[in-house]
This record gives C-alpha cells, sequence and structure tokens, in this order.
C-alpha cells in the first residue's frame, strides 16, 4: 500500500464545505490539461498561478497538525506524540489505518464542534 502524502481533492473538499479557509496548503492537486488526472505538487507561484491546472490546496499530515496545534493555543515539543495528545486536549477518540486519517478525522469534529476555535486562524 502506497503511504498517503497528502489528502484527496474529496477530502479536501469535506474541508472546504465545512467552512475552512485551505489557502495556507503545502500542497496542491492539479488537473492534467485534456485528461481528468490529477497530479501532486509542492504548492508554490507557478502552481498556484496555473489556473489553467485548476489547482486544489491538499493538506499533509504536518499542516493538520499545525492547524490543530495552533487551534489550541500551545505547541508542545516535538518529541511527544501529538496527534494523542491533540485529541485529548479536544476530548477527541478516533481511530483509523493511518495518522493521516486520524488527523482528517479530528479537524472535521473541531470543525463541527468547536468552529469559533478554527475561525481565528
Amino acid at each position: 500500500m502506497k503511504p498517503q502524502i497528502a489528502l484527496s481533492p474529496a477530502e479536501m473538499a469535506e474541508l472546504q464545505l465545512l467552512g475552512l479557509d485551505c489557502s495556507d496548503a503545502s500542497m496542491c492537486w492539479c488537473k492534467e490539461p485534456n485528461e481528468n488526472k490529477y497530479r501532486l505538487f509542492i504548492h508554490d507561484e507557478y502552481y498556484y498561478e496555473a489556473a489553467c491546472l485548476h489547482p486544489i490546496p491538499a493538506y499533509t499530515l504536518e499542516d493538520m497538525i499545525c492547524k490543530l496545534m495552533i487551534t489550541i493555543g500551545w505547541i508542545p515539543r516535538v518529541n511527544k506524540p501529538i496527534i494523542r495528545w491533540i485529541a485529548r486536549r479536544f476530548g477527541f477518540c478516533a481511530y483509523g489505518d493511518s495518522p493521516m486519517e486520524v488527523a482528517f478525522e479530528m479537524l472535521k469534529w473541531v470543525l463541527k464542534n468547536h468552529p469559533d476555535k478554527i475561525k481565528r486562524l
């Protein structure tokens, strides 16, 4: 199984529907010209301004963890099990196949249950 580097376009659409401004994503999906396939790129000025590629922002695991840590208002030392620590701070319990999946579910939960905290970012 290939590791997931960033959230899929469908997952990003879910976050945007929940009201999250995703313009700070560090990667983006760009549609190939004359095709229906998307490729993942680092989100920089070149791909952001390439309107013909229909860029869709894409969060990495680090993007989601940083967003959640800033929401809490305190950044722990890196050597702690960060996702578990964030979950305890919010009283959140989730299971998933990967840290990416758990962080995605946690971010959605915060957007649904504590939208006022996310809006500060």
